[in-house]
């Protein structure tokens, strides 16, 4: 009977540990080729990145020139802090840190991954960009 119920635990724990998928942390770098419009400036990928972040729902904790931290939540409990790094020639995300999403080894719970690619989406089409 005990081996019964330690077969059973050690079975749902791994079903619960495959449903936290995790894979390897993208990092967005995406180079400024303007499909059409106004000159692209710094304070042009600024305003951009900040109406992407506000209209997928990030919280931004701070900005200096060139710089904007954010800060992503994945319901309640879990979330992440990435710096974005921007000039009018690029920009660029790095995860800083985060909580309760598997980050480890260079992995992390894939909807992170999937909120980084809609942001970057998000910017691009803000700046009028194409995919480069």
């Amino acid at each position: 009977m005990k081996r019964l119920i330690v077969a059973g635990c050690v079975t749902a724990m791994a079903v619960l540990l495959s449903a936290c998928q995790t894979e390897p942390i993208y990092e967005a770098k995406h180079p400024i080729i303007v499909a059409s419009g106004p000159m692209v400036t710094n304070q042009r990928v600024e305003t951009a990145i900040k109406a992407a972040l506000e209209n997928e729902k990030w919280t931004i904790e701070s900005v200096t020139p060139g710089k904007i931290v954010a800060k992503w939540h994945r319901h309640a409990t879990r979330w992440a802090l990435v710096s974005i790094t921007y000039d009018a020639k690029t920009f660029s995300t790095h995860l800083e840190s985060s909580f309760e999403l598997y980050q480890e080894n260079g992995q992390i719970h894939a909807s992170y991954n999937q909120a980084i690619h809609e942001l970057e989406d998000r910017i691009t089409s803000n700046l009028n960009l194409t995919k480069g």
